[in-house]
């Protein structure tokens, strides 16, 4: 996940990420974990969309809105995180 994030954020012309994951034998939540395990070490210079649906979505989504992370946006639906990535990208 963090080398995806630095090979991603190191396009300046990316304004916005949206990270789709459905948790089938992967769970959300160890999903959610890596997410944040990755932004220790990827400094966030905007917006992260994440949909996680699946096994342990719930706590997936729990997980990413305790940490209060200033870019993570986790959203429930495909269509809401898709509609909200294009928002943020267009804000920034």
């Amino acid at each position: 996940m963090a080398t995806s994030l630095e090979v991603i954020l190191s396009d300046p012309s990316v304004r916005s990420v949206l990270i789709n994951i459905f948790g089938g034998i992967t769970r959300c939540d160890l999903v959610a974990a890596g997410i944040l395990e990755a932004l220790k070490r990827v400094e966030a210079t905007v917006p992260i969309v994440v949909r996680l649906d699946g096994t342990n979505a719930k706590e997936g989504r729990q997980i990413l809105l305790d940490a209060g992370h200033e870019q993570v946006v986790p959203m429930p639906t495909m269509l809401e995180a898709a509609e909200e990535a294009a928002k943020l990208a267009g804000a920034a």
